[in-house]
């Protein structure tokens, strides 16, 4: 694996270096734009697209995906796009710029550039810490001051996710979730919700939210805020157990939401990678189980498929041709990739049940649901020695060029392979495996 003295650097200016935070976010009340999950509806065949962490890796990978899924029209199928950290910069873009073609192509080429580069000097110039350094150039060099209000209207509805350092929780960027610590969603930067959810611990700082406070109305719907009344928050400490038809998820999310009215304990958040929660984005489709469910029993949605893009890497056999060890860059590495599998497998499982759980829930009001799950990833690529070099590439902010249009090509194969009969996969999956 290659290393460079600049990744070095960012490290150790991450480790070594205090910092005073600012927050990224402002006072501000809930809008409608973007639209709040809550009034956003699938239907027909629809598509639930998740991108993974893994730095500029999972997003040239991604964009491959998304290429693939665009040429074979696809994309108007996604419903809700999740992403995290790496994902992040993909699935931020399209969501941006998936009406206009040439934008969206400039993508791969603005990743070939890098961001290591630019954050080292923007570290040292002030004491601002590393997560709004990223933020501002995310929000400067790439979205071009886009906000969330800037995304078209209509789907793919974007939610793009962080981890909160405080609760141990995905913190998705959702106007349901920003209005309950009193900010809009729709005047946030996008750069800034990309650089919360791909602040990788020790490189970055968590990113750091200030909770301003919110009334209910603000935080809940009527019916959300009645259907909370029913049971004292405080007798469900998190995380929230394993769901069932009796038991909504959707209650421990309306339970998770209630803990921000906390000002004393939660004056300010801390936001981290996405991937610490749920590397694969998957969780924000657990939580959008019970509006699926009914989507199905009021006849709108005819079939559901969550197609996941998994840019994790397998284990690095080289080190153990070498007879001096790991370095340190190398060791980061490989405990980022080492970590985002564990994670990855335990959201893999909770999908593949969340699949046999919508079956099971429908099947007994006498419907028979379509629901697939479709996994695309490294292991989809044939040729040995590309798969062999996809999964030697660092996680990290900058690769060369050519391993950039390397990883696009591959994600566009992949994708080939998995998609060319993903409606008879959806209709024949008896028991989902996400494979």
């Amino acid at each position: 694996m290659r290393t460079s003295k600049l990744t070095l650097a960012i490290l150790l200016v991450g480790t070594l270096t205090s910092c005073t935070a600012r927050p990224l976010n402002e006072p501000g009340r809930r809008s409608r734009q973007p639209l709040p999950l809550n009034d956003t509806a699938p239907k027909g065949d629809a598509l639930l697209l998740a991108l993974s962490g893994g730095g500029v890796r999972a997003a040239a990978f991604s964009y491959g995906v998304i290429e693939e899924m665009r040429k074979r029209e696809l994309m108007s199928r996604v419903t809700y796009l999740s992403t995290v950290s790496g994902g992040s910069f993909t699935g931020a873009w399209w969501a941006l710029h998936h009406d206009d073609v040439s934008s969206w192509r400039r993508l791969p080429d603005l990743l070939a550039r890098g961001f290591e580069a630019q954050l080292v000097p923007g570290t040292f110039k002030e004491p601002a810490d590393r997560t709004h350094v990223a933020a501002e150039l995310y929000d400067r060099e790439l979205f071009g001051g886009s906000r969330f209000r800037d995304l078209p209207d209509g789907p793919p509805y974007l939610i793009i996710n962080a981890t909160d350092m405080v609760l141990g929780r995905r913190f998705p960027f959702t106007q349901e979730q920003l209005g309950c610590i009193g900010s809009d969603l729709g005047a946030l930067p996008i750069g800034y919700a990309v650089a919360a959810s791909a602040a990788f611990p020790v490189a970055f700082s968590p990113g750091r939210f200030e909770n301003y406070g919110a009334s209910h109305e603000d935080c809940f719907l009527p019916f959300e805020w009645e259907r909370l009344g029913a049971t004292p928050p405080a007798e469900h400490p998190l995380p929230r157990p394993a769901s069932s038809a009796s038991d909504p998820v959707d209650y421990w999310d309306l339970v998770a939401r209630q803990r921000y009215a906390d000002q004393v304990n939660l004056a300010r958040l801390y936001l981290s990678d996405g991937g610490i929660a749920d590397n694969l984005g998957l969780q924000a489709f657990v939580a959008l189980t019970p509006k699926l469910e009914r989507a199905f029993q009021a006849g709108q949605l005819q079939s559901i498929a969550f197609v996941f893009v998994d840019a994790v890497a397998a284990p690095v056999l080289s080190y153990g041709k070498e007879t001096a060890p790991p370095n340190i860059v190398q060791v980061i590495s490989r405990m980022a990739d080492l970590f985002l599998q564990s994670t990855s497998r335990s959201t893999q499982d909770e999908t593949r049940a969340l699949a046999r759980r919508i079956r099971t829930d429908l099947r007994a009001v006498e419907l028979t649901p379509r629901v697939g799950c479709v996994r695309i990833s490294f292991d989809d690529v044939l040729d040995d020695g590309l798969r062999r070099t996809l999964n030697d590439t660092a996680t990290r902010l900058t690769l060369q060029p050519a391993e950039v249009r390397t990883l696009v090509r591959a994600g566009e194969y992949a994708a080939a392979r998995k998609l060319d009969r993903i409606d008879e996969t959806i209709r024949s999956a008896e028991d989902p495996t996400c494979q």
